[in-house]
């Protein structure tokens, strides 16, 4: 931490690839950075000093703009909603590597769920509790729970690697109650995180995502709804369960 605050008081862009100190894969990035899921926006008490902020406002100038797939998809994804932008429209788009475009497409406009996202949602409740809301203790027994329970399902998953078909995975008694274990624990974050919303700002954010998140799980509970396929990978990183509509040519 020592090391992130000295570069922090140095850096121009905040690209932590610049940050040759510390790695990047380094468990302490999670606790400096935000995501697209716990972000406040224009809420957050640093939002006129955010490099993301300040990055947008700069490629809104610029004649030639050049940005990686995920981005470039991130910002097709946020025009749709209407939301706004986060890179300017052009006249002329050239792709390296196009053929990468359909799977990190089917990340951006599916439905997905990882490990990831709802352990970061547990730590986010957990800190809610210990700053702001000391008088809610079962925030952070939820939060406890909830983490468990993602551990747990990504444990039965097995080795990673895995990349395979929900429907035949929930096949497994287990797994499927790993998987109902999960939606259990989820829905009681969500309970929980109702009954102090308006007292914290990041604990509405949280409430926000564990709202999506059991929109999503139900989805990938729905394993026999026709014209989609549902997906799990396993990597290194936790556990992704996605879908996606499935295009059939007739």
């Amino acid at each position: 931490m020592i090391l992130l605050r000295s570069w922090s008081n140095q850096t121009v862009d905040g690209d932590i690839s610049t940050c040759v100190s510390v790695a990047e894969d380094s468990q302490a990035w999670p606790l400096v950075t935000s995501t697209n899921d716990n972000c406040l926006g224009s809420d957050c008490p640093m939002y006129k000093d955010c490099f993301v902020v300040k990055a947008r406002k700069k490629a809104m100038d610029a004649d030639v703009v050049v940005v990686n797939h995920h981005l470039f998809l991130a910002d097709m994804v946020v025009k749709e909603s209407g939301f706004g932008e986060l890179i300017p429209e052009a006249d002329v788009m050239i792709f390296d590597e196009a053929h990468q475009l359909p799977d990190i497409a089917s990340q951006y406009f599916g439905q997905s769920l990882s490990s990831r996202q709802l352990l970061d949602l547990a730590k986010d409740i957990t800190i809610a509790y210990r700053t702001e809301l000391k008088d809610t203790q079962q925030l952070q027994k939820c939060a406890d729970r909830l983490a468990q329970s993602a551990q747990d399902f990504r444990l039965q998953l097995g080795e990673p690697g895995y990349r395979g078909n929900l429907r035949e995975l929930l096949a497994n008694p287990q797994i499927q109650r790993a998987f109902l274990l999960l939606d259990d624990t989820l829905e009681l974050c969500y309970d929980v995180a109702k009954l102090s919303l308006g007292r914290s700002a990041l604990l509405d954010a949280a409430f926000e995502r564990a709202t999506l998140y059991r929109t999503r799980l139900k989805r990938l509970k729905e394993i026999n709804q026709p014209g989609y396929q549902l997906l799990v990978r396993m990597h290194f990183a936790p556990f992704y369960s996605g879908s996606h509509a499935a295009q059939r040519g007739g």
